[in-house]
């Protein structure tokens, strides 16, 4: 918008690629993004084989009666929220 507001004599080119290389630098990075390896990010990963749906049937009910299931989605909940 600076660009566009000056003069045509009075625009400095170089600010447009100034401003894109710094808007460019804060969003983007070198290091690729590593998984999250906690515990809690384990869990949360595994609870969605639990998670009770009356509208599909969950992969977790081929090897789980409806009990075990419901049970092994409350210890994994616990692992990602902590009882208080």
């Amino acid at each position: 918008m600076t660009l566009l507001a000056a003069s045509e004599s009075e625009r400095d080119m170089a600010l447009s690629q100034v401003a894109c290389e710094a808007a460019l630098a804060s969003i983007l990075t070198d290091s690729p993004v590593a998984p999250d390896s906690t515990v809690a990010a384990a869990a949360n990963m595994l609870r969605t084989l639990f998670v009770p749906s009356e509208a599909q049937q969950h992969p977790a009910s081929r090897y789980f009666t409806k009990a075990e299931t419901s049970l092994m989605f409350e210890w994994l909940t616990r692992l990602i929220e902590p009882v208080q």
